[in-house]
């Protein structure tokens, strides 16, 4: 098994990938950019995962979330990733739960002790909630902002929550997070657009290309945090 991540371990040093390897991942929300984020942490070699979510499997989601195909219709995402995912490293520690996030499941995340809570949902008040958790038990958070209504993964930035321009979602969720205490959380990271959406409404059309780019935009930030840390 461990030759699959040969090239991980080349690439990021014995001393990150092992941080890596043994670091423990909350991510709430595995579709467009969630199932992406959770591939790609899981193909570079992290093996310890809570994950939330409450929706099943639709034919709208084929479209631009990677782990599902038309055998999963009508399954609960979280426990098809789980099987699919189990299929690249059998060796997973994955636990799911298929229910959305709210406050009452805050003490579920306290039992399971993560190491990084990752936010890949579109719920504003429960993004709030999130952010507040991570902020009170100083872990770090890695939140993704607006990704549908846009076609240029080149315009995907990263950055500190109050970093975040462009991104109408970013702009209610820092005047929420300021709400709070009025101070912003040090170890809380967005991933966000600068591409102005392409219509508005409120359906949120999407394709898989911007998406998945903060899904992989976001598992980049884990490294490069586990690195700063060596």
């Amino acid at each position: 098994m461990d030759d699959i991540f040969i090239r991980s371990k080349q690439l990021l040093g014995e001393k990150t990938f092992t941080k890596f390897k043994n670091a423990r991942f909350i991510l709430v929300g595995v579709g467009g950019v969630g199932s992406t984020l959770l591939t790609s942490l899981v193909r570079s070699g992290a093996t310890h995962f809570f994950i939330v979510d409450g929706d099943k499997v639709e034919s709208s989601n084929l479209n631009r979330q990677a782990l599902y195909d038309l055998n999963d219709l009508g399954k609960f995402k979280v426990a098809v990733a789980k099987e699919k995912l189990l299929k690249i490293n059998p060796s997973l520690d994955i636990k799911t739960l298929p229910k959305f996030y709210d406050t009452t499941l805050n003490s579920l995340i306290d039992e399971y002790q993560p190491d990084f809570i990752l936010d890949a949902i579109d719920d504003m008040p429960n993004k709030i909630n999130l952010y507040d958790y991570a902020r009170k038990n100083d872990i770090p958070l890695i939140t993704s902002m607006g990704a549908a209504k846009r076609i240029d993964p080149t315009l995907v930035r990263a950055g500190k929550i109050m970093e975040t321009k462009g991104d109408a979602l970013a702009k209610i969720y820092r005047h929420k997070i300021k709400e709070l205490d009025g101070e912003v959380y040090v170890r809380a990271y967005a991933v966000y657009s600068i591409e102005p959406p392409l219509s508005r409404g409120k359906e949120l059309a999407s394709l898989a290309f911007v998406p998945q780019s903060f899904g992989l935009t976001m598992a980049s930030i884990v490294i490069k945090l586990l690195k700063e840390g060596d």
